[in-house]
């Protein structure tokens, strides 16, 4: 199991504990998350707008993702398991992952950075994403 799949599965226990719905992972949002920690290490910065000014939204936009809704967690960390325990001791973070709105997530773990390890998790509620689009955009 793959840090990414570990990270996801650890989210749908938490939501199974709360009688939530599981997120179905989806791999174009994997994609998405990945670009962006990829881009937080390469680039040396944490948040949820790059330098250049994207956001999620800009992201999703960017892979022709249409959504009611979105959240995105990030962490920075040497641990998955850590890293996991870190956001549910978040209220926001926490609210992202038990939010009963959301269906459908994207994980990456990306290694480098100053934590070790970079995290991104997106959620989403009510996605249509094109999977005729082709890939997704790199960078930010």
């Amino acid at each position: 199991m793959t840090d990414s799949e570990s990270l996801g599965s650890l989210m749908n226990k938490e939501r199974q504990a709360y009688s939530l719905q599981p997120l179905a992972l989806d791999e174009s949002l994997c994609e998405i998350a990945r670009d962006h920690a990829t881009d937080m290490v390469k680039t040396g910065y944490f948040g949820h707008v790059s330098p250049t000014g994207a956001t999620l939204s800009t992201r999703l936009s960017r892979a022709n993702v249409a959504f009611r809704k979105a959240g995105e967690n990030l962490a920075g960390h040497t641990s998955v398991a850590e890293a996991h325990v870190m956001l549910m001791m978040s209220a926001m973070h926490r609210g992202n992952i038990l939010n009963p709105e959301f269906h459908t997530m994207g994980v990456a773990v990306v290694s480098g950075g100053p934590y070790g390890m970079m995290i991104v998790e997106v959620f989403l509620a009510d996605a249509e994403i094109d999977q005729n689009a082709g890939a997704v955009p790199g960078g930010p």
